[in-house]
């Protein structure tokens, strides 16, 4: 899975994972299943609160 944003402009801000899995694991930060990329800011994920 990947969140960039098209340029400064057009960005992704405030995402917040919440109860997603893939292949039955929590999506979590620390993991490489997601890769954030330029112009996203204020990803967040359940565990995290």
């Amino acid at each position: 899975m990947q969140l960039e944003g098209a340029d400064a402009e057009h960005n992704v801000r405030n995402v917040t994972f919440d109860h997603v899995t893939i292949n039955g694991q929590p999506l979590a930060a620390e993991q490489n299943r997601l890769r954030i990329g330029k112009h996203v800011e204020g990803v967040r994920f359940a565990a995290d609160r």
